[in-house]
């Protein structure tokens, strides 16, 4: 290593070296991922979706190196850590030579005592902190709390440290032999195999959770981190020449034009998109503040992205062709016979969170997770084909009680969650209140206990009533909603319950009395069959009460699931149909048993609620009523379902649209289309894009028309 005093500039060509080289190792780590989770990649897309994530880390890896190089200029006058390994190094060797000497008594002496005592520490924090929270106390009570009792805590296991640490000095002094097995050098080594075996473990056990969390993206991006001071100091005896110094602090400004070039390769940037671990960060980064697409993306009519109405409006007008516009639901309302009912009708409403279709029994699902719904619904009016407007609880249920897409209601405050729905979009809710209706909603899951759920506007009982409870959920909605329906069932006005089960939703908690495995997916069925057992007494009690008044009662989902069909990202993160497909069923006077396979909205059951009530829908709503399907019309093959997402992380505006048995996807950020025949290809693992297929000029026109109709809150473009 050369000896002549630090200089930024003179060393900085060497970290950036470094930090290029790591960037590379991580991006093809990245890349080798992306094409084994890609199906069957050509080689050309495969090519340039590796010079992409080159170029996309190297971007990174180029502003890493600097900034960096500054920070550790500013804490140790050096612009790289070879200085600082080197020290380590040192440190190390004389840590070895030193053994069972009596300075390294001292030191094993005290680095024993912390590692008895921080662990002990941060489980004793967390386990107060935890405590005071599970039981309700404020804010201000926890933190003045958590702090007394961590104090008391440092004290205790300060004492306790330095007791130890005496305790050691004792034995080794007078053992010395004690010392060639324990001492600093030992210590140092046992600790970081044992917290290695127990990252591992860790890793292993919540792996689920970790994909959940991008676990991927963490492990490149911390294992590029670590080996780029390692990379530099081996390379601490060279110098690189000018030029070569040169290129790799322009590194970033090189790797611009390569990645916004080689990412428009339209099966490369499907790939980058939706499978990369890591480069899809660094798209979506590059996408927002260097405009990749805006400088590189050729043609004249791209896919659009997040563009103001009057540039839409520009956009529509030079790209699409009225000869392929198509009506989005059918235009004549079919005459039906409306039933003479004894008194107003009232509603029962049951939802479960996180139900993917195909699971439950009456909708095709191989094992019996819904026995006693599957009787049900062979009472009932089966929409096999009925698909979410978005794939997250919140957009899903402002969008079911406002009768329109998520983004097509009027919204604010985006930038928290859930955003506020305007005044004057009437709500569900508010439409039956004003009729006379009576309305109660018995939830679970903490999330509704936030005051900003605006959807809670009407009711006069908006109850999450499991509490902060984790598992086993369902008899307390059922309890509570059997209470409700019967107190309800004795008043003569008309009521609507809306009852939330929550057990799906991840995380899932086995139940052995089934015991259909130990995946995640198995733990999932056992969750819906355990859900379906605690049903069925609502079900029953609301045929028992439907004998003495007509009620209609509606059950779906707020969204379904994903087990690693498209990568690790669950649901809420886009609009495949796995994670959209949710069962929907209708129970009532004058339905007869029926199954129907043409596309519907869940949030037709606003218009449907309310036609079935004969109480008018008021303007402005976007989704259709199936009343006439129920009584007798042929179902409608014309209707469209349009879907939203703007929630997924990173944050991407995705739209889609439904018709017949094609999906159309297009993501706004990422600029990628997508196109998915649902009957052959469930999964969605075949895109048809670009096959010249006619659906697929028909949904990207009604799809980009669609989007004049939805406008993003304040705080969610970003």
């Amino acid at each position: 290593m050369s000896s002549s005093p630090p200089t930024f500039w003179r060393d900085l060509p060497l970290w950036s070296v470094g930090a290029l080289i790591a960037g590379a190792l991580g991006a093809t780590l990245d890349t080798a991922l992306t094409l084994f989770s890609a199906s069957d990649p050509s080689l050309l897309a495969a090519l340039f979706t590796f010079v992409s994530a080159i170029a996309l880390w190297s971007i990174g890896a180029g502003l890493w190196a600097p900034l960096s190089a500054a920070a550790l200029w500013a804490a140790t006058g050096r612009p790289t850590a070879t200085g600082l390994l080197e020290q380590t190094r040192r440190l190390t060797m004389r840590l070895w030579r030193e053994r069972a000497t009596a300075s390294d008594h001292r030191r094993a002496a005290t680095l024993m005592s912390a590692l008895v005592a921080l662990p002990l520490f941060a489980a004793a924090s967390i386990a107060i902190t935890a405590a005071l929270i599970e039981h309700r106390n404020g804010p201000l009570l926890i933190a003045a709390a958590s702090l007394a009792a961590q104090l008391l805590v440092i004290a205790a296991l300060g004492v306790g440290a330095a007791a130890l640490r005496r305790l050691l000095i004792f034995t080794l002094t007078r053992w010395p032999a004690a010392g060639r097995v324990f001492n600093t050098a030992t210590l140092i080594l046992a600790t970081l195999i044992a917290g290695l075996g127990v990252a591992l473990a860790a890793s292993w056990s919540l792996r689920h959770t970790l994909m959940s969390i991008e676990g991927p993206t963490i492990v490149l991006i911390g294992l590029s981190l670590l080996l780029h001071p390692l990379i530099a100091f081996t390379l601490r005896g060279r110098r690189p020449g000018r030029l070569a110094g040169a290129l790799a602090l322009a590194a970033p400004l090189l790797a611009i034009p390569i990645a916004g070039i080689a990412s428009q390769h339209p099966e490369a940037r499907r790939m980058l998109v939706f499978h990369a671990e890591t480069s899809r960060f660094a798209l979506d980064l590059s996408q927002r503040y260097l405009m990749l697409d805006r400088i590189f993306l050729g043609g004249d009519c791209p896919v659009p992205d997040l563009l103001t109405k009057d540039e839409l409006q520009a956009h529509i007008e030079t790209c699409l062709d009225p000869e392929f516009d198509r009506p989005t639901a059918r235009q004549d309302i079919p005459e039906v016979e409306r039933p003479q009912l004894a008194q107003r009708p009232s509603f029962v409403l049951i939802t479960w969170d996180s139900v993917r279709a195909e699971r439950l029994g009456f909708l095709g699902g191989e094992r019996p997770t819904s026995p006693n719904l599957d009787a049900f619904a062979k009472e009932s009016a089966v929409f096999s084909r009925a698909f979410s407007q978005d794939s997250g609880t919140g957009p899903s249920l402002w969008s079911l009680f406002s009768g329109k897409t998520p983004f097509q209601v009027d919204l604010s405050e985006g930038h928290r969650f859930p955003p506020l729905i305007a005044p004057d979009e009437p709500l569900l809710t508010e439409v039956l209140i004003d009729e006379g209706y009576t309305a109660e909603a018995i939830l679970c899951a903490t999330v509704f206990d936030s005051p900003r759920w605006t959807i809670r506007r009407g009711f006069e009982r908006f109850d999450n009533v499991c509490g902060k409870r984790k598992h086993r959920l369902a008899p307390h909605v059922t309890r509570e909603g059997q209470k409700t329906l019967r107190r309800l069932a004795e008043q003569d006005a008309p009521f609507f319950v809306w009852l939330h089960y929550y057990d799906p939703h991840t995380p899932y908690f086995d139940h052995p009395d089934v015991d259909w495995g130990d995946e995640p997916v198995d733990h999932y069925d056992e969750e819906l069959r355990y859900t379906d057992e605690q049903m069925a007494p609502v079900l029953d009690l609301i045929k028992e009460l439907g004998q003495e008044r007509p009620i209609y009662t509606f059950f779906g989902a707020d969204h379904g699931e994903a087990f690693g069909e498209h990568g690790p990202d669950p649901h809420a993160r886009n609009l495949y149909r796995a994670v959209t497909h949710v069962p929907l069923l209708m129970h009532g006077p004058h339905i007869e048993p029926a199954r129907f396979e043409t596309p519907v909205a869940l949030n037709d059951l606003y218009p449907t609620m309310l036609d079935l009530a004969d109480i008018p829908t008021p303007q402005g709503r976007t989704m259709v009523s199936q009343a006439p399907t129920l009584l007798g019309a042929p179902p409608d093959d014309q209707r469209m379902v349009f879907q939203e997402n703007s929630y997924s992380r990173p944050r991407r505006h995705t739209r889609a649209v439904i018709r017949g048995d094609y999906q159309f996807i297009m993501d706004l950020t990422g600029r990628t289309e997508e196109l998915y025949n649902l009957k052959d290809d469930p999964m969605a693992r075949q895109n048809l894009i670009g096959l010249g297929l006619i659906e697929e000029r028909i949904l990207r026109q009604a799809l980009t028309r669609f989007l004049l109709t939805s406008t993003l809150p304040e705080g969610l473009e970003d």
